[in-house]
């Protein structure tokens, strides 16, 4: 049997806030802590973006906490050890349902911020042929994942467009072929779509008669001249071991983009391969506020396709969720019958993230398809000149959630 696709995408959903709401108080539910589910998400970040990074070139970005949420999503359905082994991915402390509703709250400015949107949505498609368990339904229900019920098994392509063309309205179009031809078939029990939006301008905006051409050194034989933001202001900059970054916050201070510049001579991989979580730590600290000259060149980082992480997830442990004759989803089946088991076949990412003189655009989308079966000392003007490959991070400022990382290598590659 084969498996069905969950999918993960950029959302803006007006619905969502007051079922969460409803969630957090559904008794016996411990509350969820925002700091553990940043420190369990990051973590999970960390060791995704490690193994992912190995298969993909040149730009390239996910967003870790949209496959956090919908693999947390997953985890309510699982069991043995398929349920183990994505707890320890995860790196969950508490129950599943604590873990994916302190990470709703952990993106959602309290109170609310009329400055910057973002949004995380959950739908589960399930063939209306093959009913889930009751309980598995009215428990994600109840964590504000609306259900919807689709024939999977008689119109498998119209079913795989309908959740393609609700994860386009999730990102305003920015992923519109998440779920790839193939991905559904007549087989298909459950496709669980989860979407992440983020929409934010510069605390500090860039000036737009300021952009101007400057060289962006591809590589040692290439240097393109490519549109770079310019700024003189008051701005976060830190400095260790040469490797450089620069704080941008967002206009009413929840969300910032951090810029890592690799020190002279070290590569970009270099940089990633020393990432740990000591180090993420300091760089997502506020540096202190210094005089600086920034430039930094307009990007628009996307995958055209959607990236396959099914190869990944089982390098960072999870293996009995993959295969027919290991996997356990019998709480969200109902089903212990071998020949009534279903696993994941294949999990799918694809994200794009753009910043321009007013701010960042970024949406995210994953797909999990499962069947049946150190500061600067001075205070002289530094510069900060992203010229070269880089890597940038979108975080939520008080507990350091990360929700986007991506590499830069060539502006020029869309």
């Amino acid at each position: 049997m084969k498996a069905l696709p969950s999918a993960n995408s950029a959302a803006r959903s007006t619905t969502d806030a007051s079922a969460v709401v409803q969630a957090l108080d559904t008794p016996g539910l411990s509350t969820p802590s925002r700091a553990q589910a940043a420190k369990s998400s990051n973590a999970f970040a960390l060791a995704l973006w490690a193994e992912a990074r190995r298969s993909v070139t040149g730009n390239a970005t996910l967003s870790p906490l949209s496959l956090f949420a919908g693999l947390s999503l997953a985890r309510l359905g699982a069991g043995g050890t398929t349920a183990s082994e994505l707890e320890r991915t995860l790196r969950f402390e508490g129950p599943a349902a604590t873990a994916y509703l302190a990470t709703l709250r952990a993106i959602r400015p309290d109170p609310p911020s009329l400055e910057s949107s973002v949004q995380l949505a959950a739908r589960l498609f399930v063939d209306r042929n093959r009913p889930l368990d009751p309980a598995y339904v009215a428990r994600s229900r109840s964590l504000g994942e609306a259900v919807e019920a689709l024939d999977f098994q008689h119109f498998p392509e119209p079913a795989r467009v309908h959740v393609n063309t609700w994860v386009s309205e999730q990102t305003h179009a920015k992923i519109s072929e998440l779920v790839p031809q193939g991905a559904v078939a007549a087989d298909t029990k459950v496709v669980l779509a989860n979407a992440l939006s983020f929409s934010a301008r510069w605390a500090k905006p860039f000036q737009i008669a300021e952009t101007r051409p400057e060289p962006f050194h591809v590589s040692a034989k290439g240097a393109p001249n490519v549109p770079t933001l310019h700024m003189n202001e008051s701005l976060g900059v830190g400095s260790a071991q040469g490797v450089k970054w620069l704080r941008l916050p967002y206009s009413g201070g929840t969300f910032a983009m951090t810029v890592v510049l690799p020190r002279q001579g070290q590569s970009l991989d270099d940089l990633e391969r020393a990432l740990d979580a000591p180090t993420l730590t300091r760089w997502l600290a506020d540096p202190p506020l210094i005089p600086a000259s920034v430039l930094v060149p307009k990007f628009r980082v996307h995958t055209p396709e959607a990236l396959s992480l099914s190869q990944v997830l089982r390098a960072m442990g999870i293996t009995a969720a993959f295969a027919a004759s290991s996997a356990d989803f019998s709480p969200m089946t109902g089903a212990t019958a071998p020949q009534d088991r279903f696993f994941i076949r294949d999990v799918f990412e694809q994200a794009v993230v753009e910043i321009d003189e007013n701010g960042t655009e970024a949406a995210a989308a994953s797909a999990l398809s499962q069947s049946a079966g150190a500061q600067l000392a001075t205070q002289k003007p530094a510069e900060f000149r992203a010229d070269r490959p880089f890597l940038f991070l979108i975080s939520e400022v008080e507990h350091d959630t990360l929700l986007f990382i991506g590499r830069v290598s060539d502006p020029t590659a869309g």
